[in-house]
């Protein structure tokens, strides 16, 4: 049998991969009157992304001789390799059985100076090989908070008036243990008293980036009182330590990733520290976007939220096909979102990136759960979190150490408010919720299963509920709703994993099982040489499993000491060998697969 399955294993799997690297282009300069361009929105740096199937090697190849001309540099908007991006873009396919945009083919043209960018952009969009062209968003200030000592952490405690994180805290998992929550932010203060879990962290950037923390009107980069303390309350909320002192986090025992939103090299790109998050990230985790951006084509100060950007909205789809959970603010503009000077951009049913989207509400009090004047809302906001009277770590208008007053590592608020104040709220329930299935299953709820047992099982909104913001969550009711969990196979026993949620299986005898990944129900995996399957547990004693095969619509048996790749198939009834890979180790061959059929001695493919 050795000899059939080296011929057939030397004519299988050869394949490479040859990506070239993108350059940099400067060419000739061009003298035009500037176009008026939205507010909030930048003067001289486009984000384009080309069509399926256009030639970017190099990105100026599809652009004419005309739109050259102005052009100062062009770069790849994401920085991860077009070989990673490649394997997120497979493996989101795959999980959701949707397809997903080609990040590859998005760049970011920066102009030379006095170029026409509205002009530049509207020729753009002309080319038959462009898909989207936009004006790249500029960095927009947090919000800012103001005095008022009248708060404490109500949110924690029982809904309506919280979201019930304490009751959330009782139950296996439901403090975020094995979640990590990744914070799109401009800075943070990580060695803060009651943020432990942040300090050393290291910062999601490229190789010889580094965190460049942007200034406003009155406050010079860093600006540390907007962007530093804005990050600090925002982890306060979720992941402040449960200890005797300061604040305690919704989901204290969760672990953090920061991925800074304006950098040295890249400046302000909310997309790229997305998608460095998702590349860091596996299936469970949770990425929370306090960023917002200008709306609706209207006048500046119309902040909503950041999917309104084509890039970022591709950024968010990958993340959610790969099974990472988006939380985003809706922001701060008091925007409706339903208008028609939106489009369908916020129309769910028209274009849905499948992140959580954020309103917020009133506090318990007055305006409990009512959408609260700055809020944005409409039918695509999902739920509300407390956009006012937030206890967290951070700004210093609260508690300042009376001996060391000026030492921000001491610092604490209670007026944290906005959107920017809901967002982490939501957060940490999804991350708890995340932890308890993780804990229960094996494997976390898919972001829309989340999504949906937030809105199902949320305190409603109260007030004009036509200006829709969604239910504040309630961590009880949730956590009672949760379908039980199957029981996962001992076949599975020993299952290492890998990033993205690829798990690798090898049995105890040294025979690989192989790569594969759940699917939302974790009876259906994908095996990368199989391809779809759906097993059942044998209960037989020997860890065996009974699966069906999509791709041959047979039945088969196998187990640990069978062993496989012995499958028993019930269609044929007989017992098959599946033939490696001779040249790939721990995989076995595919398209087609071969196998060795007991009853008749022949080799057949299925």
């Amino acid at each position: 049998m050795e000899k059939p399955m080296k011929t057939i294993a030397k004519s299988l799997y050869g394949w490479k991969n040859a990506l070239a690297t993108l350059g940099i282009v400067a060419l000739f300069s061009s003298t035009t009157v500037s176009a008026p361009f939205p507010p909030g929105f930048s003067s001289d740096i486009i984000q384009v992304k080309f069509k399926q199937g256009t030639n970017v090697h190099p990105p100026s190849r599809p652009l004419p001789a005309d739109l050259l001309n102005p052009v100062g540099r062009i770069t790849r908007l994401f920085t991860l390799s077009e070989q990673e991006i490649d394997g997120l873009r497979a493996m989101g396919a795959q999980v959701s059985r949707n397809p997903l945009p080609d990040l590859n083919l998005w760049f970011q043209i920066i102009l030379k100076p006095g170029a026409d960018a509205a002009t530049f952009v509207e020729k753009l969009r002309r080319l038959d090989s462009v898909e989207t062209a936009e004006l790249a968003p500029l960095a927009a200030p947090p919000p800012a908070t103001t005095p008022d000592f009248t708060a404490n952490q109500g949110y924690l405690g029982p809904a309506p008036g919280g979201i019930d994180a304490i009751f959330s805290a009782t139950i296996p998992g439901g403090k975020g243990n094995s979640i990590k929550l990744y914070d799109v932010e401009y800075n943070w203060n990580q060695t803060h008293e009651d943020l432990s879990k942040a300090n050393g962290v290291a910062l999601l950037l490229n190789p010889g980036d580094s965190n460049a923390p942007p200034g406003y009107n009155g406050c010079p980069a860093p600006c540390d009182r907007l962007n530093r303390e804005h990050g600090t309350a925002v982890l306060g909320e979720v992941i402040a330590d449960n200890d005797s002192k300061g604040v305690t986090g919704i989901s204290w025992e969760a672990g953090v990733g920061l991925a800074p939103a304006n950098t040295t090299n890249l400046g302000y790109n909310v997309a790229n520290a997305i998608l460095l998050s998702v590349a860091n990230g596996r299936p469970g985790d949770v990425i929370l976007i306090e960023q917002q951006v200008n709306v609706c084509n209207l006048p500046d100060g119309n902040y909503g939220p950041f999917e309104w950007v084509q890039s970022v909205f591709d950024a968010i789809r990958t993340a959610v096909a790969n099974r990472i959970t988006v939380v985003e603010t809706a922001g701060n503009g008091g925007v409706n979102l339903d208008q028609a000077a939106c489009g369908t951009t916020f129309n769910r049913t028209v274009r849905d990136s499948g992140a959580i989207l954020v309103g917020a509400g009133g506090s318990p009090g007055v305006l409990d759960r009512q959408r609260l004047s700055f809020s944005c809302y409409g039918d695509r906001v999902d739920v509300q979190g407390w956009g006012e009277h937030v206890m967290t770590a951070g700004y210093g208008e609260f508690y300042k150490n009376p001996d060391a007053p000026a030492d921000p590592n001491f610092w604490y608020d209670n007026m944290f408010s906005g959107t920017s104040s809901a967002g982490p709220i939501v957060a940490g329930a999804t991350v708890n919720l995340q932890g308890i299935a993780k804990n229960r299953f094996g494997v976390p709820l898919s972001p829309v299963q989340i999504r949906q047992l937030l809105v199902q099982t949320g305190s409603p909104q109260l007030g004009n509920t036509a200006e829709h913001i969604g239910p504040r969550p309630d961590l009880r009711a949730a956590i009672a709703v949760i379908p039980r969990p199957t029981s996962h196979p001992s076949f599975f026993n020993g299952e290492i994993a890998l990033q993205n949620g690829v798990y690798y299986l090898q049995f105890p005898n040294g025979t690989p099982f192989g790569y594969y990944s759940y699917l939302t129900d974790p009876r259906f995996i994908y095996h990368f040489d199989m391809g779809f399957e759906y097993w059942f547990d044998a209960n037989d004693g020997h860890s065996g499993i009974y699966f069906y095969d999509f791709a041959s619509n047979h039945f088969f048996y196998t187990s640990p000491s069978f062993p496989f790749p012995y499958l028993y198939d019930f269609s044929l009834n007989t017992v098959l060998y599946y033939f490696p890979d001779l040249n790939n180790p721990g995989h076995y061959t595919t398209n087609p697969r071969y196998f060795y059929n007991f009853a008749t001695g022949q080799i057949i493919t299925m």
